[in-house]
């Protein structure tokens, strides 16, 4: 045949059967894929030894001369999509192709994949939701810039240079919205058949995640929360107790229980009247999700000298004496409705904020925190009673490995004399410090 009337011939094609054959001769397009009108939209049929047989008619693309373009994208989606290492059926590729957050060449309709996201997420709770909110309404405002990004790596730099000016250098914030990027680019590019530019899951983009995320600036003990110690805690006590009794109440119950702020909400009486609290419902995470809530037991460690003073607490309290402060009730019996317990711990805390007695400790100890209370029991459990690592993590709900992770890195020189010296016979500490050997 001359190349005269094989150019008459290629004139007589017609639309249809040119973009039948590109289909025919594209590596991206899977073999026994071939596309017929079907009432005015792309209809597909699967016929392939290896993969099956089936058809599919998309709602989204019209059957149109303008639209060869289009159609031949929503062939290499639903072969993407079919082949290795994704491997989804013809009916799943073709559900996730014709769908609103659909790809067309490098554009993804992504306000449709957040939506799947939270579709796909709804056990989320609320606390997550909103968090995650904020961070796809952060991602979603990127991809609508003027400049917005074209692949996974120059969202991940985008996102950082934009988002990341007030977090600090190696924290669980820039993770988190490292994270919430990751999720909607491998939703878009698993399930929506999104160009593989967008895959946020090989080794190179993980490191540029870690490098964008940095490191702590300082990671020593001088960034711990610290403790608060005895002689401060029991002037904290003594006052609130004249003060507000209520919040003497909640404050004597965190401090000498060792109780997270939040877990004023679950806890309650066992058979013999003691402490306990209701774990993997207050503090949940990857590894406690899905294990069921148990009754957790407390035990108490007063303030040496003031021995007798939790008991009295949880003994007046159970009686019903004592209540905690009528904003602490109110958000503990919302908390219970709506099993969202981080309110009871905010309130708490702002009831400390407003505190004239908790102002005082603050300019008497810079660095304490309404979770230093918790930090007292663990620190009392050590320096004043000597108790063992697995029983003291077991009273306060973790595991030893993060006792020691977050209970074990705090400790100043006082601590280091008196620790020592009471391995050296039980020394005073302010013997060590004029012995001559110092």
């Amino acid at each position: 045949m001359t190349p005269s009337v094989r150019k008459r011939m290629a004139k007589q094609l017609t639309w249809i059967e040119t973009l039948r054959l590109s289909l025919k001769q594209s590596d991206e397009v899977m073999k026994g894929l071939t596309v017929q009108e079907g009432r005015g939209y792309l209809k597909i049929h699967l016929r392939n030894p290896a993969y099956g047989e089936g058809r599919k008619t998309f709602k989204s693309v019209r059957w149109t001369k303008s639209n060869q373009a289009a159609i031949v994208e929503v062939c290499k989606a639903v072969t993407r999509l079919m082949l290795p290492p994704r491997s989804r059926s013809f009916e799943e590729a073709c559900s996730a192709v014709d769908n609103p957050a659909t790809s067309r060449g490098d554009v993804v309709n992504w306000g449709a994949v957040v939506e799947s996201v939270f579709e796909a997420n709804s056990g989320w709770r609320d606390q997550t939701a909103s968090a995650q909110k904020t961070r796809f309404d952060n991602f979603l405002a990127l991809m609508n810039s003027a400049d917005a990004p074209k692949d996974s790596r120059q969202v991940v730099r985008s996102y950082a240079k934009k988002y990341f000016g007030n977090s600090a250098p190696g924290g669980d914030g820039r993770r988190r919205h490292m994270k919430a990027c990751e999720i909607v680019l491998e939703r878009a590019v698993n399930h929506f058949a999104a160009n593989e530019c967008w895959r946020a899951s090989d080794g190179d983009f993980k490191q540029l995640v870690e490098d964008l995320i940095g490191t702590p600036q300082q990671n020593t003990a001088e960034n711990k929360t610290p403790p608060i110690k005895d002689p401060e805690l029991s002037c904290l006590l003594d006052a609130l107790r004249d003060a507000s009794p209520e919040l003497y109440l909640a404050v004597g119950l965190v401090a000498l229980y060792g109780l997270r702020p939040a877990e004023l909400a679950a806890m309650e009486p066992n058979d013999f009247g003691e402490l306990t609290v209701w774990n993997n419902t207050v503090k949940r995470n990857k590894q406690t999700m899905r294990q069921p809530a148990y009754k957790r037991l407390v035990s108490f460690l007063d303030v040496p000298g003031r021995e007798g003073e939790a008991e009295k607490l949880w003994n007046s309290y159970t009686a019903g004496l004592v209540k905690l402060p009528p904003s602490l009730i109110n958000a503990i019996a919302k908390a219970k409705r709506t099993h969202q317990y981080k309110p009871v711990g905010d309130c708490f805390r702002q009831l400390l904020d407003r505190s004239k007695v908790w102002k005082n400790l603050l300019e008497a100890t810079p660095g304490v925190v309404p979770y230093s209370l918790r930090h007292s029991y663990a620190w009392r459990g050590h320096m004043d009673y000597g108790v063992e690592i697995r029983p003291l993590a077991k009273s306060m709900g973790h595991d030893p490995t993060t006792h020691q992770k977050h209970y074990g890195a705090w400790i100043d020189n006082d601590e280091q004399r008196a620790a020592f010296g009471r391995a050296r016979g039980r020394q005073h500490p302010a013997e060590i410090a004029t012995s001559r050997y110092i």
